[in-house]
């Protein structure tokens, strides 16, 4: 592992993120699709990375303010 893949988070998956913030898959995939949520494609797969998913969440703690 070289020192700049070791500060890298793992990507999380749809059912991860979705768990995380307590919502279904569907919900998950309209924010993906509405922009709301930044993803990375992987290949066929759809991934969040942990960072986004943060700041997403710290948008709507903040109600919304950047």
């Amino acid at each position: 592992m070289t020192p700049n893949t070791a500060a890298l988070e793992p990507l999380l998956s749809v059912d991860e993120a979705a768990h995380v913030l307590g919502i279904s898959r569907v919900s998950l995939y309209r924010l993906l699709a509405a922009g709301d949520l930044p993803r990375v494609k992987v290949g066929n797969r759809t991934m969040v990375t942990p960072y986004s998913l943060r700041e997403y969440i710290r948008r709507q703690t903040n109600g919304g303010a950047a």
